[in-house]
């Protein structure tokens, strides 16, 4: 046998092995849930925080929860930064289109409206809505309630009137239906169930359809998950002790107001842009792209490629 022939067997052996090792099914691996500090909430409680949006809440000078305004200081676009002696002053720029604008009051709105202690041990409680204001500082309306536990502040619903009463409940209650404004477990609702206002994680608080006019669906429950539509539309499965709100947040005509005039900007704290606009071309035009895949909210899935290698 000739040295060609030789050399042509052993290409053809070591491609044929590596393309068997590599075109091998790897399970997918999977990872402890995801702590709570993964996701930032609109307003930090640690002593170096309190942004909010573009203004900046003193919250390391009200520690305790209160339902009274606090006042809220202009930055320039300028993030608190804490010196050595522990006192804050303004640090490095990270928005140069904010400043200025007209005074604003802060609201520490509650966005735990069960804790997941409340949902493990299946409490029930009634809040009653005293009044209801809007909010410089969000796009939708907010709620003053006072029930068993506290009075504070929640995100508003559509069909929330004062007076009214609203119910807090872990229980499963065979037959029962839920008002708008309610908050429990989503493993409690029924599908196409309209809510707002939906937790990540059991106990971390709402980060999912907070603005005016948002909401999301209930798709289904697959044994204690459930999958939930987002505003976006993209499909997310969470854990069935998320709570939720039931029904849509208000001001829902949110969307339909315009910017008036170019001074109505400033009066919101945005400086004007900078620059030559440029104008667009095909490459920014609406394209059908394929829904996204169903994203589990505790899981992260580890990517594999297939390769393959021929002769």
């Amino acid at each position: 046998m000739s040295r060609s022939t030789i050399a042509g067997l052993v290409r053809k052996f070591t491609a044929t092995s590596l393309s068997s090792n590599l075109t091998k099914e790897v399970a997918p691996l999977s990872c402890m849930l995801m702590t709570s500090n993964n996701f930032s909430t609109t307003s930090n409680l640690k002593k170096c925080s309190g942004r909010y949006g573009q203004k900046l809440v003193k919250l390391w000078e009200q520690p305790k929860y209160t339902t009274k305004a606090l006042k809220v200081w202009r930055t320039g676009g300028r993030l608190p930064h804490e010196l050595a002696d522990g006192s804050i002053v303004p640090g490095r720029v990270w928005c140069s289109r904010h400043g200025g604008g007209k005074d604003r009051e802060w609201w520490w709105v509650d966005h735990n409206r069960l804790s997941h202690e409340d949902v493990l041990n299946k409490v029930h409680y009634q809040e009653k809505i005293v009044k209801i204001i809007e909010d410089d500082n969000r796009s939708g309306l907010i709620a003053l309630v006072t029930g068993p536990i506290k009075q504070r502040w929640i995100l508003a619903t559509v069909d929330m009137k004062v007076g009214g009463l609203i119910t807090n409940t872990a229980k499963a209650i065979p037959g029962a239906t839920y008002n708008s404004g309610d908050a429990c477990p989503i493993k409690l609702l029924p599908t196409q169930t309209v809510i707002c206002a939906l937790e990540f994680f059991p106990g971390k608080g709402a980060q999912i359809a907070r603005s005016a006019g948002n909401s999301a669906t209930i798709q289904r429950h697959v044994d204690d998950r459930t999958i939930v539509k987002m505003p976006s539309g993209r499909d997310i499965n969470v854990d069935g002790n998320c709570v939720a709100v039931v029904g849509r947040v208000s001001k829902v005509e949110h969307n339909t107001i315009g910017w008036k005039n170019p001074f109505y900007r400033r009066i919101l704290g945005l400086r004007p842009k900078k620059g030559i606009k440029v104008r667009r071309d095909a490459r920014y035009a609406a394209r059908a792209l394929p829904p996204h895949p169903c994203v589990i909210i505790g899981d992260k899935m580890k990517l594999q490629k297939q390769t393959r290698l021929e002769d």
